[in-house]
């Protein structure tokens, strides 16, 4: 299983290699708010949430989310290394939407959640 601070530290060396920023994230009095903030130069900016491929967010955690989604923000949640790799590939390209990166490669639209 890949720990969290690594797939972190790899993709905050990965984001400055792009000529982007990925800064800690801590907002003192707001529990639950995303790990990071990813920017790239194009203007894009994400909140992602770092989590191990079988971690999952906690209750406060989503709500935090759902809290940025109804400001129309961008947050992504990675869940591993290999979904690491696929949120890393979205900045570079073909942009990046409200997504749950799953260690197995595959997405769900933040928005699906309400659906569960």
């Amino acid at each position: 299983m890949d720990r969290e601070r690594d797939v972190e530290k790899w993709l905050k060396k990965e984001i400055e290699g792009l000529g982007g920023e990925f800064w800690k994230f801590t907002s003192p009095g707001r529990d639950g708010v995303p790990d990071r903030i990813a920017m790239v130069p194009d203007g894009r900016l994400v909140f992602v949430e770092l989590k191990t491929t079988k971690g999952k967010p906690t209750k406060v955690q989503r709500y935090q989310i759902g809290v940025l989604l109804a400001m129309r923000r961008q947050v992504c949640i990675v869940r591993g290394k290999r979904a690491a790799k696929e949120f890393l590939e979205d900045m570079m390209g073909r942009g990046t939407l409200s997504l749950d990166y799953f260690s197995d490669g595959s997405r769900m639209m933040i928005e699906e959640w309400k659906k569960l």
